[in-house]
């Protein structure tokens, strides 16, 4: 038997190691044992592999409970917390810090997935550190791609946008230059019963067709304008009835609450079924990371807080607007948001089988890459879109507030999968 053979049917892991090698040496093969030696030490075959959910490394069932119990009350805490925010929903402010909060749950939301939930859902992390870094840099590549698309995709609109304001407003321009160089302009002036005049210079502020009457109950609408130009008319009056009165404000969906009571249309109790099992799926998932390591357990507990506050302040929103009183829809809310409690206890209890808890993390990790790219990021999308319409510095700034919140959850979940093995909990 060669020496490479012999050595290569060693257990480095028994005690008698050592004593194999000594009674397979001989003097012909002393030289050749030392370069094999040399080269498996290089190798690390008789290392063992850094895990990093050893049974040894495992948080103890008090704190899995304890901690997971934690982060699941403030998840559904987070569901109440909306009332807070309805004094707050009026200000022009809102909407930014509200994309900035929804930045970071998409960040948080895609970096748990990518970097923590995948990972564990194929065992990355009981390979040698080596392979487990070269994975969370390729998937770092898969994030930069992700944002840098994003962030093309919206410069591009921005200054197609900008482009296309620039020459609607040289038209516009152009288009006033001749009509007042015109010698026929559209200037009308008309004659009121107390002197005054009526002057219409093509532009009108009114929604609604106004009614002209001429005191003897006949009526005209502002087309038989034109029939009349240039002719004097006595004794015109406006009549607006009260109903057509309509003042400039913006609408918003959840400026005021509505207090009457009309039927609950249906779409509150779809957003109150799906919610609940939306939590159950994130309590799921906080178990069975809690079971793995308390590390792994708070890096998803922070993305799915990242991700509840703002959902959960959409959901009030809707919950009211659909025909809910104030109470009647916290109450629901914080309902809906107690499954993460049920969702946690089957976590729990799953956690201990290991074939149960890589499902568990496949399944948690596309839900995460669903709600982040599929829900939340398209409706950032919808709000930058609307703040570059309006001008090109609104555009700006709630791009760079959106970009400042992806990139800082991005940011975190990158720091949490790369450094844990620094990171640990010392057990008192």
């Amino acid at each position: 038997m060669s020496a490479r053979e012999a050595l290569s049917q060693v257990d480095c892991t028994k005690a008698n190691a050592t004593g194999t090698l000594r009674d397979s040496c001989n003097k012909d093969s002393i030289h050749a044992w030392t370069v094999d030696l040399c080269m498996k030490a290089l190798q690390e075959i008789c290392s063992t592999p850094v895990s990093n959910g050893t049974q040894s490394d495992r948080p103890s069932k008090l704190e899995v409970w304890g901690y997971g119990g934690l982060f699941v009350l403030l998840v559904s805490l987070s569901s109440v917390v909306g009332v807070f925010f309805l004094p707050l929903m009026k200000m022009e402010s809102y909407k930014k810090v509200l994309m900035g909060m929804v930045g970071l749950a998409v960040g948080c939301l895609c970096g748990s997935a990518i970097f923590h939930l995948i990972p564990q859902a194929f065992q990355l992390p009981d390979e040698t550190v080596p392979e487990l870094e070269a994975y969370l840099f390729k998937a770092l590549v898969i994030i930069a791609a992700i944002y840098a698309f994003f962030l093309t995709e919206r410069l591009l609109k921005l200054s197609v946008d900008h482009r296309k304001r620039k020459k609607q407003l040289s038209r516009s321009r152009l288009s006033g230059i001749a009509r007042e160089s015109s010698p026929g302009n559209d200037t009308k002036v008309y004659s009121s019963s107390n002197g005054g005049h009526l002057e219409d210079y093509g532009h009108s502020h009114l929604h609604d067709p106004l009614k002209l009457g001429n005191g003897h109950g006949e009526t005209m609408s502002d087309d038989s304008f034109d029939e009349t130009r240039g002719q004097h008319c006595s004794n015109i009056h406006v009549k607006i009835p009260p109903s057509e009165v309509r003042t400039h404000q913006h609408e918003h969906d959840f400026d005021t609450v509505e207090l009457k009571s009309h039927p609950i249309k249906t779409v509150a109790w779809m957003v109150i079924t799906g919610d609940g099992i939306h939590n159950f799926v994130d309590g799921l998932a906080m178990g069975a990371a809690f079971s793995v390591s308390l590390l792994e357990g708070i890096s998803v507990s922070i993305a799915v807080l990242c991700e509840e506050l703002p959902h959960e302040l959409g959901d009030l929103a809707i919950l009211l607007n659909s025909g809910m009183k104030l109470k009647k829809a916290l109450l629901y809310n914080f309902i809906s948001a107690c499954t993460c409690f049920i969702g946690l206890i089957v976590g729990i209890l799953l956690g201990g089988m290991e074939e149960a808890q890589t499902w568990i993390f496949a399944l948690a990790g596309g839900m995460f890459l669903y709600i982040s790219l599929v829900d939340m990021l398209p409706e950032m999308t919808h709000t930058a879109e609307e703040a570059s319409s309006e001008s090109f510095k609104s555009g700006m700034i709630m791009l760079g507030i959106q970009n400042v919140g992806m990139l800082s959850g991005f940011t975190i979940m990158f720091l949490l999968a790369r450094y844990a093995r620094d990171i640990t909990f010392e057990k008192t």
